[in-house]
């Protein structure tokens, strides 16, 4: 890709993320290919990051296998803005949050599970491997609600849940 080409791809994957954040949901593939045509950036281009996509995707395959969860969601993050409908990019990504949530227990990464699942059943309403993590999440807070509560019992305090 020419260097013009490049400033392209970084207006388009900017504008893929705005589009996304403003409607809430995922770019339909007529909106992906108007914007770019818009920004002119050409079909083999398109192709050409598709590519990149994937090859993100298995870069953060080997991080998820690593536990490397930071590292993890970024390559997952740029993968999607080339395949924002790809089940298996978003399954990961979810399952990178889950894992770094089991780590932190961070409100946020929480919620960016739930985000992630919920454009999975905009794709796929009964997509499998969404219900999963979308219940392995809720038993995982449900046990660490209990723990905090019998923690703070036998302490003689009462914890927030």
């Amino acid at each position: 890709m020419t260097s013009v080409s490049n400033h392209a791809v970084e207006i388009y994957i900017q504008r893929v993320t705005e589009l996304s954040q403003s409607v809430r949901r995922i770019p339909t593939s007529e909106e992906l290919e108007k914007l770019a045509v818009e920004l002119g950036i050409s079909k083999e281009e398109i192709e050409a990051a598709q590519k990149q996509s994937q090859d993100n995707l298995i870069r953060a395959k080997s991080y998820l296998s690593l536990k490397h969860w930071e590292d993890a969601i970024a390559e997952l993050q740029e993968a999607l803005v080339f395949s924002p409908s790809n089940l298996e990019i978003l399954t990961s990504l979810a399952t990178a949050y889950l894992g770094r949530w089991y780590k932190y227990h961070r409100q946020e990464d929480e919620q960016n599970i739930r985000d992630t699942i919920r454009q999975c059943f905009a794709i796929k309403p009964d997509h499998e491997e969404s219900l999963s993590l979308l219940a392995i999440l809720d038993r995982a807070i449900e046990q660490r609600q209990r723990n905090r509560s019998i923690a703070g019992v036998g302490l003689g305090i009462v914890l927030p849940v």
